[in-house]
């Protein structure tokens, strides 16, 4: 990603609010699509959200110091 969209991003991202992410959490959907770590229809539903939320805290850090810096992003899907 060239620097211009990383600020684009860090700026969407820091907009957006874990609590209006979840808000679409469907567990059922991401166990049937085999998303990682594959335990969303486990019993501990609260556990899964608060997985999910400190993840996406880093990613909002994460492209905020890349978008601070002006640098680019690499994105890997493996």
């Amino acid at each position: 990603m060239h620097p211009e969209l990383v600020r684009a991003t860090a700026t969407t991202l820091n907009r957006t609010s874990a609590d209006a992410l979840l808000a679409h959490y469907d567990a059922q959907a991401m166990q049937n699509a085999e998303i990682y770590p594959e335990t969303w229809d486990s019993d501990e539903d609260d556990l899964n959200q608060e997985w999910l939320r400190g993840h996406y805290q880093k990613l909002v850090r994460f492209f905020a110091a890349a978008a601070h810096s002006g640098d680019a992003v690499l994105i890997a899907l493996t």
